[in-house]
């Protein structure tokens, strides 16, 4: 899966010390619908990956409510039949580490955080990675003010249309690789107060996010960023994006940058700066819908690799470039 290579692997770190008590109310509320799985899914429903990671004395400090029946503790719901639960999480302790928190819960449908406390955490890598049918989120109230990782945080969440992060603090935040990978049905997303001065790695960062129409990217700061490579790959339905603002000095890697962006008509990346940038193969291949290109910044040497950098791109495309190896290739790969 390129820059998300460990979604699908087993996480074997074991976080048993996950932070210090806590006497506030904090607890989850979702739902769970048995019959969202797939078919080749058996009849256990992750209800909290978490728990699996926790020791059993540690226990003690969830409560779970089902259907508002206090319930024995239990990694899973099992069910003969096709059924809807309503569950209640009580968390008697205050978290440090949310990784891989709601992993696979293939049944979960909904999901209310707005009661949870997340002041400590640091880490939401893959938090709902693979809660394929997910369609309701609330995360207001949410503090990410010490998270250091948001990578793959929802990943393969493909039924979300929305996600609301208008009150997340990113200033400590190093890695947002693949953060919305896979997030096929994601047709809107503000990110204007994403502070991302401290960004390392973007890449795979909208990865298929093939609904998505309009992304404003104008305040991201992306000066500290070295990866950006499949950042925007097969985000189908983008006609406009404008980077202008993008720092590139720093990245190495822009390769598949923008592959298969069918419908982008008008790609603003004039102001890059490609002085250190390793890799740009594929950066346009299947651009089909750009008529006109202005990449008179870029520039490359012998070691870089620019192969079919223009691939299956749009044949009637001006492009407007200064570099002669990236024009060479261009004009080579337009006319095959």
């Amino acid at each position: 899966m390129g820059c998300c290579n460990s979604i699908d692997e087993k996480d074997e770190s074991k976080n048993n010390n996950r932070g210090k008590n806590s006497s506030n109310q904090n607890y989850i509320l979702c739902t769970y619908d048995t019959s969202s799985k797939p078919d080749d899914e058996n009849e256990e429903h992750n209800v909290l990956n978490i728990m699996s990671e926790i020791n059993q004395e540690d226990k003690e400090f969830f409560e779970i409510y089902i259907n508002q029946k206090k319930s024995e503790f239990s990694l899973t719901i099992n069910s003969e039949e096709n059924k809807r639960y309503e569950i209640k999480i009580i968390v008697k302790k205050s978290l440090n580490d949310m990784n891989k928190m709601f992993y696979q819960c293939i049944s979960l449908i909904s999901l209310d955080l707005s009661n949870f406390q997340t002041k400590e955490v640091k880490n939401m890598n893959q938090l709902l990675s693979g809660c394929l049918y997910l369609n309701s989120l609330i995360l207001s109230n949410f503090n990410t003010e010490n998270v250091i990782d948001f990578s793959c945080m929802f990943v393969n969440c493909y039924s979300l249309k929305q996600i609301q992060l208008s009150n997340f603090k990113t200033y400590n935040c190093v890695e947002m690789s693949g953060m919305f990978y896979n997030c096929f049905a994601l047709t809107n997303i503000n990110l204007f107060n994403f502070d991302t001065r401290n960004v390392v790695n973007m890449c795979c960062m909208f990865y298929k996010c093939h609904s998505l129409k309009i992304l404003d990217l104008s305040n991201f700061n992306t000066s500290k960023v070295t990866n950006m490579a499949c950042m925007f790959q097969e985000c189908s339905s983008l006609v406009n994006l404008n980077l202008s603002s993008f720092d590139t000095s720093q990245v190495k890697n822009m390769n598949q940058m923008f592959i298969n962006c069918s419908s982008l008509t008008k790609l603003e990346i004039s102001n890059f700066n490609t002085i250190n940038v390793q890799n740009m193969s594929n950066m346009f291949t299947g651009c089909i819908s750009l008529t006109y290109l202005d990449i008179s910044n870029f520039k490359s040497n012998d070691n870089t690799n620019i192969n079919s950098m223009f691939y299956n791109m749009n044949k009637e495309c001006h492009i407007l470039c200064n570099d002669k190896n990236i024009l060479f290739k261009f004009n080579e790969q337009i006319n095959i």
